[in-house]
């Protein structure tokens, strides 16, 4: 049955990567069909972002520098939504945290400066980026900035785990909207049944703040999680298990089926001997059934350390011996796969892919976003 679209969302992707902002408009859009979206324009210079981005949702993002663009150009295309995921680097907590004087900066204050300048600015904007980012002079521009052009304004820190997704990953949001005060009544009617029906238990209003007690503990530097077991499982016991976002399932296939599954899989994404003997003891090691995993980032299967969990294919009960490096073999250690990665981001199991280079797609994963976290947030928009 046809809904009649109520709202009529015109959006601009800025750093679009590989789609995660119009992924999450097309699950919110699943949700609210009264709401028609639109995304009018993506821009992105990544060429392998943009091939999967292409791949997916039938056509290829603007490679042009966005200091490039100018407002009469922006104003062309009449959008009323922004998202964006900026560079990240002059941020990071392992940088230099330049901020604005980082030259990657430049194209996002670009953006800021151009705000009060255009005839159709945005009324809703989204942005992503990582956690440090609130603490920068960056955002005390952006802030300054959109309270200046009228915006109200939400901030967030959120991790796929406050969703039941077993996977840290701690990102900065930004809400913003310049509403009329009729539209803004009957949005906030609107976004009060919608979270009531999406049962979020106020994690958007209470639990999640600047500062989520706890979550120190889960990113950045590595932890023996076995010492620190009761603390990890009581935070991640109501996530899914790992076992839902795997490739490779044992339910209704025979042995045979079975062997030569996991002989394949583990021929591509078995970690190497070398690696098992040198490294595994500062491996974040799960297992299907556990409920937890640590921050992919771009470097993942490049290196060992920090860079998100790997897993044991071999039984729970299975453990190397201390001072016995070789021991670790029987572990059958192997990396997560893309397509394994995507679905803990909230990507669908069919994205495509195709025509890359495994290390490419775990690069193009670790500069993504969590699908399910921004889904909600488009929600609460």
């Amino acid at each position: 049955e046809r809904v009649e679209s109520s709202i009529v969302l015109r959006v601009l992707e800025f750093y679009s990567g590989i789609g995660g902002m119009h992924e999450s408009l097309i699950q919110f859009q699943k949700d609210r069909p009264d709401i028609s979206v639109t995304v009018v324009q993506a821009f992105d210079i990544n060429p392998h972002a943009n091939q999967v981005y292409e791949q997916n949702y039938g056509h290829t993002p603007a490679r042009v520098s966005i200091e490039s663009l100018s407002a009469k150009k922006i104003d062309q295309f009449q959008a009323n939504v922004w998202t964006m995921s900026p560079p990240c680097q002059p941020y990071t907590r392992q940088g230099p945290q330049r901020g604005s004087e980082d030259m990657r900066a430049k194209s996002f204050l670009h953006l800021i400066e151009l705000l009060p300048r255009l005839k159709f600015p945005p009324q809703w904007i989204l942005l992503e980026n990582v956690r440090g980012f609130e603490l920068s002079d960056t955002h005390r521009i952006l802030m300054d900035q959109l309270k200046k052009c009228g915006f109200e304004i939400e901030q967030y820190l959120l991790s796929p785990n406050q969703f039941y997704i077993p996977n840290s990953r701690l990102r900065y949001f930004l809400l913003a909207k310049r509403t009329h005060p009729e539209a803004k009544i009957q949005l906030e009617n609107q976004l009060e049944n919608q979270l009531e029906n999406l049962q979020l238990e106020n994690q958007l209003e209470n639990q999640i703040q600047y500062k989520i007690e706890g979550m120190d503990m889960l990113e950045g530097e590595h932890i023996d999680f076995e010492k620190a077991n009761d603390i990890v499982e009581e935070r991640f016991s109501k996530c899914r298990p790992i076992s839902e976002f795997l490739d490779f399932q044992v339910e209704n296939q025979v042995e045979s089926q079975v062997e030569s599954q996991v002989e394949n899989i583990m021929e591509r994404y078995g970690i190497p001997d070398d690696k098992v003997v040198r490294y595994t003891k500062t491996m974040d090691l799960i297992w299907p059934d556990s409920h937890r995993s640590a921050c992919f980032t771009k470097g993942y299967s490049q290196y060992c350390e920090g860079t998100g969990s790997v897993l044991q294919t071999a039984p729970r009960d299975v453990h190397g011996v201390e001072g016995d490096p070789n021991s670790y073999l029987k572990l059958k250690l192997r990396y997560l796969t893309p397509r394994e990665i995507g679905k803990l981001h909230g990507f669908p199991a069919n994205f495509d892919f195709s025509n890359l280079t495994d290390r490419q797609c775990y690069k193009l994963l670790g500069n993504s976003l969590s699908v399910t976290v921004v889904t909600a947030l488009f929600h609460r928009l």
